[in-house]
C-alpha cells in the first residue's frame, strides 16, 4: 500500500519533468528562430 502511494507520486513527478522538458525544447527552438530572423 505504501509502496504504491510512493509510486504514484513518483509518476506525477516524472510527468512534470516531461512537461518542463518539452517546454524547454519549444522555448529553445523559438529563441533559435528569432536569432536566425535577426541576422
Amino acid at each position: 500500500m505504501l509502496r504504491q502511494r510512493i509510486g504514484q507520486r513518483n509518476e506525477s513527478f516524472t510527468s512534470w519533468i516531461h512537461v518542463l522538458y518539452q517546454y524547454g525544447i519549444f522555448w529553445f527552438a523559438n529563441e533559435a528562430i528569432q536569432r536566425l530572423n535577426r541576422s
